[in-house]
């Protein structure tokens, strides 16, 4: 009878485990398992950032693009695979862009995608943050992937067979019905709902003030630098990956992202200018080496310059950022047009030959910046505790 009642309990165990994973499956909080898109249950995933890298591989897959745009979270938000800039040519397009990731994380994901792709073309942005490192970081190029990629035991685990994985589905269905839905679309964007929430909430001005006391914070940091040896060892892991592209044939576009002027400013009054002028020099020596383009937004322009409303405006809408770190997809259109030799004066060529003179030319578009926006420039520099015109002159 024991034995009856016990073989009764674990089938049914066994089978409650089944419809659960069954259920998590088909709700797919994470848009892992390829679960389609339900209006009212799925169409927004707001909790797919835990497991994004799996994520992103699967929909990888699914889309099986000619071009990859890779990068970190600017590229999450800012570049779109549907925008029109695309050249047919080019079409389909895919953003792995993986938020909170640096260079070599990024390069690792995107040599796995060409492992098992039909990739001709890859669009690297590089993060200037992203180069300063501490001085035990090593020098022996490599790079990383996500766990959660490799190991597909402890995916299923955490994303079928887990508390966390339930839970996160009963806030998937009930954030379908959110003012400001949050999910990454099939071809990797961002949908930006979390960022129209924190616009209507705080406005412009707020996202700005807090993304310059963070930057600030970071590059003030006495643990990290750009130079503690002669060659930064992220910049050769750039030339690795460079290298290996060009063994595999697949062609490669470099760029810098285009920091808010404000952004650009607090780098000068922290005292990083020389570290970030060095960073520019130093990518475009690789990038020739390789004969790569580099793509340099990292300046002053009319775009970048956008003013943000005062404090309190939680109704104007800017064009071009979301804060002084993250830009929209309007500007990242431009970037898409200059970088596949579209009409825009947006945006330089940065290499070997015209650095100097390129970031002599930014340093002046820099101090005219400061001269036009004072009170922005005060308050700049009461945080990084540096003058701007200082620093650049």
């Amino acid at each position: 009878m024991m034995r009856k009642y016990l073989s009764t309990f674990a089938a049914l165990l066994v089978l409650f485990v089944a419809l659960t994973a069954g259920a998590l499956a088909f709700i797919d909080p994470y848009g892992i398992w390829g679960a389609p898109r339900i209006a009212g249950l799925n169409e927004y995933r707001p909790e797919m950032g835990r497991h994004l890298a799996a994520a992103k591989l699967r929909q990888f897959r699914q889309v099986d693009p000619k071009t990859l745009i890779a990068g970190n979270s600017r590229v999450h938000v800012g570049l779109d695979p549907a925008s029109a800039s695309w050249p047919a040519s080019a079409r389909p397009v895919y953003n792995l862009g993986l938020p909170g990731s640096g260079t070599d994380r990024v390069a690792g994901e995107v040599e796995a995608m060409i492992a098992e792709g039909n990739i001709d073309t890859v669009y690297l942005g590089v993060d200037f943050i992203d180069f300063r490192i501490t001085k035990d970081a090593g020098d022996t190029p490599g790079f990383s992937r996500a766990d959660s990629v490799k190991d597909k035991v402890y995916l299923a685990r955490d994303t079928l067979f887990s508390l966390d994985a339930a839970i996160d589905a009963g806030a998937t269905i009930m954030g379908q019905h959110t003012a400001y839905p949050f999910t990454v679309l099939d071809n990797g964007l961002n949908g930006t709902g979390d960022y129209d929430r924190l616009v209507a909430g705080e406005g412009h001005r707020a996202l700005f003030a807090q993304r310059e006391r963070e930057n600030i914070a970071a590059i003030a940091n006495p643990d990290r630098r750009y130079g503690w040896t002669d060659t930064n060892p992220l910049v050769a892991r750039v030339d690795m990956f460079l290298k290996r592209m060009k063994a595999a044939d697949v062609n490669v576009v470099l760029f810098t992202y285009p920091y808010h002027s404000e952004l650009l400013s607090a780098y000068a009054a922290a005292g990083a200018w020389p570290e970030f002028e060095r960073w520019k020099t130093d990518l475009a020596v690789v990038a020739d080496r390789h004969d790569v383009p580099l793509y340099d937004f990292a300046q002053t322009a009319p775009e970048t310059m956008e003013r943000a409303p005062v404090a309190g405006d939680t109704r104007t809408r800017l064009d071009y950022y979301w804060e002084a770190g993250h830009f929209k997809a309007a500007l990242g259109d431009l970037m898409i047009a200059r970088m596949t030799g579209g009409e825009t004066t947006f945006g330089s060529v940065l290499t070997a030959a015209n650095v100097a003179y390129t970031l002599e030319r930014q340093r002046r578009g820099l101090l005219t910046f400061a001269d036009m926006r004072p009170d922005d420039m005060n308050r700049i520099e009461r945080i990084a505790g540096g003058r701007v015109k200082d620093a650049l002159q």
